[in-house]
This record gives structure tokens, sequence and C-alpha cells, in this order.
């Protein structure tokens, strides 16, 4: 997995200097990357010292700004490791179900992103190219052009995770708190979605309105026009910062230099299933969702609170889900090393998911309640951290999901424990 990172980093570098000659060969031969950048500097008449170099990924651009191409990387290496008590009962035909430790590494994300403008540092495009965990195979996660209006107004479409409904899924995966997003956000996310995104960013407001294929719609199976599980789906996001600077808010942790700052924020999803489709995961797939959240920090200390609900619209279905989470961190070394807890609670109302029960995953307990404390060491913020934390399943867990760390208990058990430990580096 590793090797494919690396041989796509270079594949992108490829294409830059393809580009780059590319873009000049009507006007002199290219022999060089300095060539080109000294051809640049003929046409523009000036200087294009800086027009490669590196600032937030490595970069090579016009003169004017007119023409943009920056190449960033993402490297996260994880060992996780799981207890639970089975009590023999087991499924040892699933890998890893049938062991009440479960141990080991992996490359849980390696992504290259390409991030730039086309003529106009008013159109921008993004694309990130990740590495699948089970084979290896690299395959399309993120891909949106964006425009901005003379207003501030953007207009975004294309394919992503952040589904501007809930804020621990707007924050890159990058830049979280744990090693991953807590489990109440994998349970009610939105996942990767196709989608066509109007927003805008004032002084204290910020909104997001989208209209999209509905959740998964942008998951590998689902990616087709035919193929995703809603005829439409609207969500809307507003956010009202009472405090502070609304960069602080990119991530959940509070830097030396950072004031308070205050954050509040809330969105509703609404879908409309496949009508027309007798699959159950299609014509039952109607639902809307909520949640509101709040993040205070400043001078060190991280706080932050959410809440969410998932309610069926199902003809004959009442159900009610929701969940809620507090989270909590100080820096203990300003700037290098932190302290984080969080508290997650979530009520099922008897299923995993809004649809046809026959095809849900059994629910063992009607809720689950998760408590987790870890530590960040920060060697240069996120673009180089440790974070080593434990978590710690009081409840049945019903849904497994790896990316947590936490897997399927047997009915009657509960007490799963979770250790993570991961090392990122981003530029």
């Amino acid at each position: 997995m590793v090797a494919r990172f690396y041989r796509s980093i270079a594949i992108s570098y490829a294409i830059v200097a393809l580009a780059v000659i590319a873009y000049a060969q009507d006007e002199i031969q290219l022999t060089t990357l300095n060539d080109a950048l000294a051809s640049n500097d003929a046409l523009a008449g000036g200087d294009c010292s800086a027009c490669a170099g590196y600032k937030n990924g490595f970069y090579i651009k016009t003169q004017d700004d007119a023409w943009l191409l920056t190449v960033r990387a993402l490297l996260q290496l994880r060992w996780i490791g799981d207890w639970r008590d089975l009590n023999g009962a087991g499924n040892p035909a699933i890998p890893g179900d049938s062991d009440e430790f479960v141990g080991g590494f992996t490359v849980h994300r390696g992504n290259v992103l390409l991030i730039g403008n086309i003529g106009d540092p008013k159109l921008k495009y993004w694309f990130i190219f990740a590495s699948a965990r089970d084979n290896g195979n690299t395959a399309l996660e993120e891909g949106k052009l964006m425009y901005e209006f003379d207003n501030g107004m953007v207009l975004s479409v294309g394919q992503w995770h952040n589904s501007c409904f809930l804020r621990e899924q707007d924050v890159s995966y990058t830049r979280q708190m744990g090693a991953e997003r807590s489990y109440l956000t994998e349970t009610f996310t939105l996942n990767e979605i196709q989608a066509i995104l109007l927003s805008h960013q004032r002084e204290l407001i910020r909104w997001q309105a989208q209209f999209s294929d509905g959740r998964y719609s942008g998951n590998h199976a689902n990616r087709d026009f035919y193929a995703d599980r809603a005829d439409a789906a609207l969500t809307g996001r507003l956010e009202t910062k009472l405090a502070g600077e609304w960069a602080q808010f990119g991530d959940f942790t509070s830097w030396e230099c950072e004031d308070w700052g205050v954050l509040l924020g809330g969105a509703v999803h609404w879908e409309r299933g496949e009508t027309g489709n007798n699959t159950p995961i299609m014509n039952l797939n109607n639902f809307w969702q909520w949640t509101g959240d709040v993040s205070i920090e400043g001078y060190g200390l991280s706080l932050y609170g959410a809440a969410v609900g998932r309610i069926s619209q199902n003809p004959g279905e009442d159900i009610n889900q929701y969940g809620f989470e507090a989270q909590a961190a100080y820096h203990l070394i300003q700037d290098e090393l932190e302290l984080f807890c969080r508290y997650e609670n979530i009520f099922y109302d008897g299923v995993a998911d809004i649809g046809d029960p026959t095809t849900m995953v059994p629910i063992i307990d009607n809720s689950v309640n998760i408590l987790s404390l870890g530590l960040n060491r920060y060697y240069n913020r996120h673009a180089a951290k440790l974070t080593t934390e434990v978590l710690y399943a009081a409840d049945p867990i019903s849904i497994p999901m790896p990316q947590v760390g936490l897997l399927r208990d047997q009915g009657g058990q509960d007490g799963q424990w979770a250790v993570r430990c991961q090392m990122q580096l981003f530029f």
C-alpha cells in the first residue's frame, strides 16, 4: 500500500511537469522546469522566481496566478487493538470475529491531493485520490469544481465527504481530535455524496444549501446516476460565529495564538427514496435528519458538543433515532501535547438504520455509551502528529465500525475496549 502511495505521488509530479510543458510549448522550446519558469518570465515581463515552491503543498503557477496546481500528500499509519468477550460465540467465517483480541497495523489513509485554479483564481478544482485499505487500489475519493462569484457566494459541484450536515464531518479527517471521527458521526453520516452546493460566508454567519443524490451516492457501488438510493435529497446548514475567527474552527483544537471563539451550528437533511424501485434499501430510504452543535475554544482549551436525530418517513414506520456527544481538550504543553476526552450516546429505537427491518443488522442493545481518552503529540501541528487513545464501549456494539476500532459484540456481552495509535504526516 505504501508503495502504491508513493507511486501516486510520483505520477502526480509527472502530471505537473507535463502541464507546464503543454502551457508554454507554443512560445518557447522547453526542456527543463527551469526553462518553463524562464519562459513564463519572458511572457509575463517579470520575475517568476515564486512560480514554484512550497506553501501548504508543493505548487507551480503562472505569474498572474491564473493557473495553479498544488500537490499535497497524506499518510495515516495506525495500530489498532480490540478486546471483546465473545464467550465462544464468534463466527469463524468472518475474519477477526472469532478472536477476543484482534490487533494490527494498517495504512488507514494514503492520499494524494491536487488543488488549484483554472485560468482564473475564482474557478478552482479539488481532487483526492485515495488508496483502499482492503486491497490498496487507488480510486477517486473526492472531485469537485468550485466557482466564487463577485458577491462571495461559492458554487460547488461534484463528489465530496463534507456534506454540510454534521460539523465533525465538515472538518477534514486530517484535523480531527482523535485518530478518527466519533462512532456517533459514523452512525449518522451521509458519507460520500454527489451534489451541487451553494454557500456563503459573511463576517458572523455562514450558510450552505445542497441538492444531492442522497447519502452514500458517492460510494464506489453507488456512483452512477441510476445506482443511488434516492430520487432527491436536500440539505441546509447555518452557522453563526459569536466570537473568534472562522479559521480557528477548521479543526477541534485550540492553539496558543487563538483568542476565545464560539460557534453555533445547525442543519437539516431530507431524503426521498427511489420510487418505483421495489428493493427495500431503495424505496424505503425515506427519512429526515437534524443536528445542532456548539464549539468553544481559546488559549489551549476546546469544548465541543453535538446532538443529532434521524426520523423515518416510511409509511407505518415509527422510528426516531438520536444521539449526542461531548468532547473536551486541553494543551498540557502548549501547541505540543494535548489531552482530550469524549463521551457518546446513541439510541437506535430498535433498528440499525431507516429502511426494511428484515435487511438490517440486528440490534443487540437499544442504546450504546462510549468513552474515549487520548493524547495528541504535535510535532508540526496537523502536518506531523501522533495520536494515542483508548475507547471503552459500556454497552454491546451492534454495528461494527473497524475504522473507529470497534467490532460487533455477541448478545449479552459488553465492555469492549479498543486502543488506537496513529502517526499522521500531511504535507
